[in-house]
């Protein structure tokens, strides 16, 4: 019976060193499975690093590029501005040479006499010179706004 038992007993020592072994080969597998989506996490992470960096590159030139846009924006709006000022000390002065032309006709109607027909011819060219003085101003103010949306679309001018 002691040589039954023995024999017993190694067979249970066999099944159980198979079973071992069974056990160690399946957790060695899952722990290479493991360390394999370890490996795919990390490579994934890296991957979303550099794309990260990438967007934060791009984000840094794209604040600078705006940072430069609105300087620029900032230029044209006091460019224009100063137009608008001198657009209105022209104004002022056309107002003033045309105060000085009536009154220099004024003084011809009153020193020679002039007819009333003529009169009215000499301001219809005086309306004539403000209108085209007018429409120059126009022009310039159309001019310049169409200039200052093409700095604004970035186009050089």
């Amino acid at each position: 019976m002691e040589e039954r038992q023995f024999n017993l007993l190694v067979e249970a020592i066999n099944g159980l060193t198979t079973e071992f072994s069974s056990f160690r080969k399946e957790v060695n597998e899952r722990f290479d499975k493991v360390e394999q989506r370890l490996e795919n996490v990390e490579t994934r992470l890296d991957r979303v690093e550099q794309r990260l960096e990438t967007v934060e590159t791009r984000l840094d030139r794209v604040e600078q590029r705006l940072e430069a846009v609105e300087e620029r924006i900032d230029k044209v709006e006091q460019r224009l501005e100063n137009v608008e000022i001198q657009v209105s000390e022209v104004k002022e002065d056309v107002k003033m040479l045309i105060k000085r032309q009536y009154e220099a006709v004024e003084e011809l109607k009153a020193s020679y006499d002039i007819t009333v027909v003529k009169l009215e011819e000499e301001l219809g060219s005086i309306k004539l010179d403000v209108n085209l003085l007018n429409i120059k101003v126009a022009k310039n103010s159309i001019e310049l706004a169409r200039l200052s949306e093409l700095e604004k679309k970035g186009h050089s001018v």
